[in-house]
């Protein structure tokens, strides 16, 4: 797999909706704006602590991203995409649909 540089992340891309704890994460509109970051880079260095800042990111994590971001890729059929992390809006966690939780449902749409 390819290991980005800086505050490089590579995501695979989500084709199906999404349960989070507590309810639905639903993205109309914005097809393909969410995933799992798959690799990472280091992160921006911080010039007064000299370590690199990784705003918190993992991989494993689920996020969702701002729409037309990024390059996009294609590796053995699978969809990937290549973006800063400053271009995440949010991290979520998935959740089972059977696992019985209820709550309201989120919807993110994508506007023009």
């Amino acid at each position: 797999m390819f290991q980005p540089i800086g505050d490089l992340l590579v995501i695979k891309r989500e084709e199906s909706n999404n349960t989070i704890k507590n309810g639905s994460l639903l993205f109309k509109g914005a097809k393909k704006s969410y995933g799992e970051i798959i690799s990472m880079g280091d992160g921006i260095l911080n010039l007064h602590t000299g370590k690199y800042d990784n705003y918190g990111f993992e991989v494993g994590d689920n996020v969702l991203f701002e729409t037309h971001r990024g390059h996009s890729l294609e590796v053995d059929g699978e969809e990937y995409l290549v973006v800063g992390m400053n271009t995440v809006l949010a991290k979520y966690n998935k959740v089972d649909s059977l696992s019985g939780n209820s709550g309201s449902t989120i919807a993110v749409t994508e506007t023009s």
